[in-house]
Formats: structure tokens, sequence, C-alpha cells
């Protein structure tokens, strides 16, 4: 977000995050999965942030098992 001075960009992101908390987060949770909002500007958050898009890039390559379950 760009902003003329810090201290109104960090209002701005402070508002951003309470609206995305006040929706309806099941429908994201129900098609995403668990979910946690990060807000970060430093070097520590980024690597949070990278960390998480590893691990979610991760359980995209596994495999998915089918089940079959059959009578005899």
């Amino acid at each position: 977000i760009l902003a003329p001075t810090r201290a109104i960009r960090n209002q701005w992101i402070q508002r951003f995050c309470e609206l995305f908390l006040q929706s309806d987060t099941g429908q994201w949770e129900a098609h995403v999965g668990n979910c946690e909002l990060i807000v970060t500007q430093t070097i520590a958050g980024r690597q949070l942030i990278l960390k998480a898009r590893v691990k979610s890039l991760a359980a995209q390559l596994d495999e998915k098992v089918l089940q079959v379950s059959k009578w005899r």
C-alpha cells in the first residue's frame, strides 16, 4: 500500500486486516484450509511467509490416495 507517511500506511494495513478478519472466513477455510493472517514488514516475517508457501507447495505435490472398499 502506497501512502505519504509510514503511519498512514500502517493504519491502512491495520484496517485491511480488521476487515479481512471480520469477513466470513468459514468459506475460506472450507475451500482452502486452515488460515492465519500474517502482516509483515521485516525479514523474519517474510521468511515466515516463504516457509508457509513452501509447505503449501509440498502439500500440492503429494499424491492423492484413492481408497476403494470391496465386499467379497
